[in-house]
Parts: C-alpha cells; structure tokens; sequence
C-alpha cells in the first residue's frame, strides 16, 4: 500500500513573541521535537516534508505565510 508518495506536508513550529536569541539567554528555548517525531514517521511513509523552526529564523507569522504558502 502507497501511502503518502508525492504528497507535500509543512509542519510549523509557530513564531514566538519573542527572538531565539532572548529565548536562548533565558534558557526557554528548546527544540520542536514533537514535530521532529511526526515529520519522521510522514517521511518513512513517503511524504515530502518541510519543517519551519519560526522562533529559529526570528520570523514573523506574515513572513511564514508569505515565504511558505505554495
């Protein structure tokens, strides 16, 4: 059985109020593992899958929105 062969899948990790940089002085940032879980399991069964760290790359939401919906 083909399950996801072809099929596009974005998992976002949303922008935060605040920039990676305060969050890491802080010591509140932490990796989206949850995401990082489904993205394997969606891959092992074929779907081509993008991840967006937002609070990484400092973006704001209408910058994810605009960048990413294709």
């Amino acid at each position: 059985m083909i399950k996801g062969v072809g099929l596009k899948v974005a998992l976002v990790n949303p922008p935060a109020s605040q920039c990676f940089e305060v969050q890491s002085i802080l010591g509140l940032n932490a990796p989206p593992l949850g995401l990082a879980y489904i993205g394997a399991v969606l891959e092992r069964d074929g779907y081509n899958v993008t991840m967006i760290d937002a609070p990484i790359s400092c973006e704001s939401q209408e910058s994810v929105i605009k960048n990413y919906s294709q």
